[in-house]
């Protein structure tokens, strides 16, 4: 074999390697994102959440989460297990629409 081909062969190689390593970032990447993850990093978070989940969920104290619920920046709770529940995808939604206040 040439210079040249052992060369291009070598290079070949580093690419498949590179490839894969990609590959294996973004699949962590995409199972982080289906199982809820993102900023909580890849902590699974119940669709239904009490006072105290939403707080640590939105990294914020219980007086600051009434404040947001009583202004009705987020919706009335639910009752479950006769305590009060928010959805997850509630929390998500006030997140989303805070950054777009700042654009």
């Amino acid at each position: 074999m040439s210079d040249n081909s052992e060369e291009l062969e070598e290079r070949a190689l580093i690419a498949d390697s590179d490839l894969a390593v990609a590959m294996g970032h973004l699949s962590r990447f995409i199972s982080i994102m289906a199982n809820g993850g993102g900023a909580t990093g890849g902590t699974t978070w119940p669709a239904a959440m009490g006072i105290r989940h939403c707080c640590e969920y939105l990294d914020i104290g219980r007086t600051k989460f009434g404040e947001i619920v009583k202004a009705g920046e987020l919706p009335k709770p639910f009752q479950l297990g006769g305590r009060p529940h928010w959805l997850r995808e509630d929390l998500d939604r006030y997140v989303r629409k805070l950054a777009r206040r700042r654009d």
